[in-house]
């Protein structure tokens, strides 16, 4: 596959779900995807159990790993993002923020590790949010904008059709396949799946995800 192109998977791993989507695993909502790894750790909104892109997860790989550290604090963070979201999706045709950043399950064949250590750069910041949460509980549209996932008017767009809701796996749009062929349009939805986290809660994950059409 060319850089920057298209590779093709079977969203869901083999759930039922049969219709081959083609993805661009770069670009922003690759950097989004992992912000939403990153925030959703044990030590920030507790949404997945894993910390291996907290300060603490990183300095324990550096050591285990001098040369990869970057590429596995990815892979195991974003792994544990993807299976619980998978975990609470319903069988169909359908794409978490994690099916859609991602060409395969397995980030460690598709990153270099100049690039997983710029994408880790970039999440760093979030450890100020570890002590924010433990310091006076978390407002988590708050952090989820100030991390930079989304704008404001992405969490406005998740207000304005979905309203509060009850359950643990939320559709929030029907998406023509076409549609994710483009950049515009894969960063639209990117952003919309990074915003609809606003659903959940610290310690109660809501999984936003899109219907194919």
């Amino acid at each position: 596959m060319a850089e920057g192109g298209f590779g093709t998977r079977t969203v869901g791993g083999g759930r039922g779900m049969t219709r081959d989507i083609p993805i661009d695993v770069r670009g922003a909502c690759l950097k989004v995807a992992v912000l939403v790894a990153r925030l959703g750790e044990k030590d920030i909104f507790n949404w997945w159990d894993s910390e291996a892109l907290s300060w603490a997860g990183r300095e324990a790989l550096r050591r285990t790993f001098p040369h990869t550290w970057a590429i596995q604090s990815l892979f195991l963070a974003c792994t544990a993002a993807r299976e619980a979201c998978r975990g609470l999706v319903p069988p169909g045709n359908s794409m978490t923020l994690f099916d859609l950043a991602f060409r395969t399950g397995d980030l460690r064949q598709e990153l270099g590790a100049d690039e997983a250590r710029s994408l880790v750069q970039g999440v760093e910041g979030a450890d100020e949010y570890a002590r924010e949460v433990a310091g006076s509980g978390a407002n988590v549209e708050s952090i989820l904008v100030r991390a930079g996932t989304c704008e404001p008017r992405d969490i406005a767009w998740v207000r304005e059709h979905l309203g509060d809701v009850g359950e643990r796996a939320v559709c929030i749009g029907k998406v023509a396949v076409g549609n994710l062929r483009t950049e515009e349009g894969r960063v639209l939805w990117g952003r919309r799946l990074a915003a609809a986290h606003v659903l959940g809660e610290v310690g109660r994950l809501v999984v936003p995800y899109i219907g194919l059409s």
